[in-house]
């Protein structure tokens, strides 16, 4: 009886191992935050760095990939974004460089998208998303 417990034993271990290295981690994106908060420019741009954080180590990511949504929530001023997405006067490439347009004074809002699950594409769609938020101060 002692000998067929530590055979049934071996595999069950080795299968749980086997899940655990092949995706079976329930690691998922938490928080995103952008700096600098707020990212203050006079005339030229400023470089945004996202870091991600995490339900399990690594804790934190940083610079974390992400998908980019400059000025979607601009002049709103209760949270949610428009239906229709208007020309904003902030810029913010792919790697996160934003610039503000010539001669233009004021805040924009800044929104960056990630999805929950690590392992996807910052692009992916019709999954969780986690969002992160700053504003760029154009002087």
């Amino acid at each position: 009886m002692q000998r067929f417990r530590k055979r049934c034993m071996l595999p069950l271990v080795l299968c749980g191992l086997f899940a655990a290295g092949c995706g079976g981690s329930s690691r998922k994106l938490e928080s995103i935050s952008l700096s600098p908060n707020p990212a203050m420019t006079k005339g030229g741009s400023v470089q945004l760095v996202a870091t991600g954080t995490f339900s399990s180590a690594p804790l934190t990511v940083s610079p974390l990939p992400v998908n980019w949504n400059p000025g979607s929530c601009f002049n709103n001023t209760n949270g949610a974004c428009p239906q229709i997405v208007v020309a904003t006067p902030v810029n913010v490439s792919t790697t996160g460089v934003a610039s503000c347009a010539q001669g233009y004074s004021g805040t924009v809002s800044v929104e960056v998208t990630a999805p929950e699950n690590p392992s996807l594409s910052p692009n992916a769609t019709g999954v969780p998303l986690v969002t992160g938020k700053t504003s760029v101060v154009c002087q």
